[in-house]
């Protein structure tokens, strides 16, 4: 198991730092692979990433004796456009919707484009036309928002051509409605000089629909207002979001200021209590075109449509996947870019022998992990062990061992043969050959 692993630094201890070029990449003769396998595997590594689009593998391992690696998924915002298609992502018969109260939050950046704005609508299916809940952002009248048919007018814009963060509560007892808007400038600054800051008090209140309740199993669209509940071609023309979207999350729970502020900024592990959904944006989801919920009371995966690869932008954290033989498991705690961490894995390497849960320290600290399903897994691909592609990160003394008896199997630190090989100093020989470019750098 993961062990002795260093304390978190601004920097690895290693004096050498290595970066493989952007499709860079260093790679094992393939007649040597079995002796790279073992029933379980640990490695670690010292890695800064880079704010790229491409996913980057640390280290991957595939042959007819098993399968591990550790994979980068880069998580960012996504940019909803004017026209067609249509951009949109939907939970198709939500489970466990709040009946009596909930707390919606977006991290987002509207553009001025259509009169009426979208930012999420929720519809069942039943005698009413209207959605039952809808909050769009109209006009004159500022953002709206719409409960089983009533709705409050706030008169209050969202920031153009900015990102902020926005909260929204309403709890059927009274009807209280509360919105928290981050202050534009304050949020400006606190960016550029790399702090977050918290919500302020409410920038409206008011009640609506008290002693309603918000019927449970519809359908929840984020960016369109549905006409026929969860029916694409039904989305209501030229009220669409557009702008940047970076996350979504809904509480069962009307939260105070405390609480928002709590839970603001804050990378959530996904067992919070209260919380039915929280939706990012990954390369990989928008390869696969599911929107994973990070929430692990429920599924309520959101589907996503019009949004591509192409669409990622604003790259800041890295999910990590862990190949673990016929499983992948992500983390439910991301890596930052343009920070050294260190990283360290078990996981099983083989099929056979008994199985071995996979475990990841981050910076010497446990981080709970998440199976995938197959299909949400990075495909196979033919025999191979490699570090890279890499996209232009920086790595420091990537280490592999059994991790039964701590038998050093690989240990790579940028260093290079005459012959230009990355150089394992292991002394066991399985030099790799180099597809790009290996660059050592000076510590920073």
């Amino acid at each position: 198991m993961t062990s002795s692993i260093p304390p978190s630094k601004n920097h690895p201890a290693a004096a050498k730092i290595f970066r493989l070029g952007v499709e860079s990449q260093a790679e094992a003769d393939i007649l040597r692979l079995d002796q790279l396998v073992a029933p379980a595997v640990s490695f670690d590594a010292w890695v800064r990433p880079l704010p790229r689009l491409t996913i980057a593998e640390v280290l991957s391992y595939r042959s007819a004796w098993g399968r591990y690696g550790l994979h980068l998924d880069p998580i960012g915002s996504v940019a909803f456009v004017p026209g067609k298609p249509r951009q949109w992502v939907m939970v198709q018969k939500f489970v466990a919707f709040p009946a009596e109260e909930f707390t919606f939050e977006a991290v987002l950046c509207p553009y001025r484009a259509n009169s009426c704005s979208t930012i999420f609508s929720y519809s069942c299916v039943h005698t009413s036309t209207t959605c039952d809940v809808l909050l769009q952002d109209k006009g004159t009248e500022g953002l709206v928002l719409s409960i089983n048919g009533k709705k409050i007018v706030t008169g209050l814009h969202l920031d153009f051509h900015q990102w902020q963060h926005i909260a929204l509560t309403w709890r059927a007892t009274d009807g209280r409605v509360c919105l928290y808007k981050e202050d534009g400038v304050a949020a400006i600054a606190a960016l550029a000089e790399g702090r977050t800051i918290d919500f302020g008090p409410p920038v409206f209140v008011g009640s609506l629909a008290a002693g309603e309740h918000i019927a449970d199993g519809g359908s929840l669209v984020i960016g369109q207002e549905q006409g026929t509940p969860g029916v694409l071609s039904d989305f209501v023309p030229d009220a669409g979001f557009v702008g940047g979207l970076r996350m979504v999350r809904l509480w069962s729970r009307a939260h105070d200021l405390n609480t928002l502020n709590h839970h603001k900024s804050g990378w959530l592990s996904g067992d919070e209590p209260g919380l039915i959904g929280c939706w990012y944006f990954t390369r990989r989801s928008l390869e696969i075109g599911e929107c994973l919920n990070a929430c692990s009371s429920t599924d309520n995966i959101g589907l996503i449509g019009g949004l591509t690869v192409a669409s990622l932008c604003d790259i800041q954290l890295y999910r990590l996947l862990i190949i673990a033989a016929d499983q992948t498991v992500a983390s439910r705690v991301p890596l930052t870019a343009q920070r050294w961490q260190h990283v360290a894995v078990t996981c099983r390497g083989q099929m056979v022998g008994l199985p071995v849960d996979s475990s990841l320290e981050i910076d010497g600290i446990p981080v709970p992990v998440r199976p995938l399903t197959a299909a949400d897994a990075p495909p196979p691909q033919p025999p191979h062990f490699r570090i890279g592609p890499m996209a232009n990160s920086l790595m420091a003394e990537l280490r592999l061992r059994q991790a039964d008896n701590g038998d050093l199997l690989a240990h790579y630190t940028g260093d290079l043969t005459p012959d230009g090989r990355l150089r394992d100093q292991s002394g066991r020989g399985f030099d790799l050959s180099v597809t790009g470019e290996v660059k050592l750098e000076p510590r920073d």
